[in-house]
């Protein structure tokens, strides 16, 4: 692999990280009460990005792909999935203002495995590396996969941690709690919406 195909596989990455989606509205939603917590979901989201690039590597994707029946079985599996966050956070979001410093540590330790399922749930991730990196590593071995799941990972950890510190510092300006807890409870909502999306497209 080329410099110039890697940075141009990195500036793709780049583009498709911009677009909102799950890993963006989870980050978003916990970085309004810490942001450190965001920067987990960034780094779990990273760590499934790197499985989804060995799996494509190791031929897992591939199969995974060629049966249309496993493919809806994770969108599904995905789907609840956010739906549970949502409506986990919509619950949560009023009494977010008053959570302790130990409620807020706890948030951040599970905030990682959030970010690692949300990636490993969305095959549309492997599906990214099986038809994008033969036009970025025509040899298609394992080192080349691989080394094409790194720079998405770092690429998706850099702009979804610059998301969690510029939300959390947005929210810390927000002087009234009742407009705090407001947006909480959007971005709950939005979590909860994009997950029954996923289930409909899914289904349908």
């Amino acid at each position: 692999m080329t410099m110039q195909s890697a940075l141009t596989f990195a500036g793709l990455c780049l583009l498709l990280s911009i677009v909102p989606g799950p890993d963006s509205l989870l980050v978003l939603r916990l970085s309004l009460d810490r942001p450190r917590a965001g920067v987990m979901v960034a780094v779990g989201s990273s760590a499934g990005s790197l499985c989804w690039a060995m799996a494509v590597g190791f031929g897992l994707a591939g199969f995974i792909s060629s049966r249309p029946g496993l493919v809806t079985v994770l969108h599904v599996l995905g789907g609840v999935y956010l739906v549970y966050l949502g409506i986990s956070e919509l619950a949560r979001a009023p009494l977010a203002a008053e959570a302790d410093e130990e409620k807020r540590s706890r948030a951040e330790r599970s905030a990682l495995t959030m970010g690692l399922v949300s990636c490993l749930l969305n095959p549309k991730v492997g599906l990214f590396f099986l038809l994008v990196a033969p036009q970025y590593a025509p040899a298609l071995d394992f080192g080349s996969i691989m080394m094409l799941g790194v720079i998405d990972a770092l690429v998706a950890f850099v702009w979804l941690a610059f998301l969690s510190v510029t939300a959390a510092a947005a929210v810390q300006r927000l002087a009234s709690v009742s407009a705090q807890r407001r947006l909480r409870l959007v971005s709950g909502l939005a979590i909860a919406a994009i997950g029954a999306m996923v289930l409909v497209q899914s289904l349908v």
